[in-house]
């Protein structure tokens, strides 16, 4: 049996084509440089951190010690008045009937710093109001005051607290004071006239 020249033809062709393409792909990696990455550059050596300390606990205004001092009524004075003096400054409460209101100051311990914000804020068992405030005009002490109108309601949440209040004046040490029936005397006072 002869072969049919006319069957080996495509073989052929396609066999001289296979190995051609081979040819030419050999020629192209052989032909193309192998570029290698650079190595990586070595990790850089941190010393360990350490963690920042946990922040100190806060102790909420209602639980922290009342500030050293004492209250005082300036018995039979004209306007009524009370005030709560210690090492870290003083707290005053007087009826200004010429205002139609009472008077809150907060003056500085002596030496002490001068508010930066002329703020009063008044926290009690059930309110908490920042006033605004100005300084005090008062024979060079330092500190604020804030007029309050004699219905004002945070006057009365001052009177009747059962527990403390705080005044706190940017820049200044919070004060914590206990409640004092000479709260309720001022505002009483007041509102009956002075």
């Amino acid at each position: 049996m002869k072969a049919n020249p006319a069957r080996r033809a495509p073989v052929i062709s396609t066999l001289v084509l296979l190995c051609g393409a081979c040819a030419l792909s050999a020629c192209d990696e052989a032909a193309a440089p192998v570029i290698s990455a650079p190595p990586p550059a070595p990790a850089p050596t941190v010393a360990p951190v350490a963690p920042p300390p946990p922040p100190a606990p806060t102790v909420p205004w209602t639980q922290a010690p009342i500030s050293a001092g004492a209250w005082s009524v300036g018995s039979g004075a004209v306007p009524p008045q009370a005030a709560y003096r210690g090492a870290e400054g003083a707290f005053a409460l007087r009826c200004d009937p010429a205002r139609g209101g009472v008077v809150l100051e907060r003056s500085a311990a002596a030496g002490g710093p001068a508010p930066f914000i002329p703020q009063i804020e008044i926290s009690t068992a059930t309110q908490k109001r920042t006033l605004n405030a100005a300084p005090l005009a008062t024979g060079g002490a330092i500190g604020v005051q804030a007029v309050l109108p004699v219905g004002d309601r945070l006057l009365d949440a001052m009177a009747f607290t059962r527990a403390r209040l705080m005044v706190a004046v940017p820049g200044m040490t919070p004060l914590y004071l206990p409640a004092d029936p000479a709260v309720g005397r001022v505002v009483e006072r007041c509102r009956a006239g002075g």
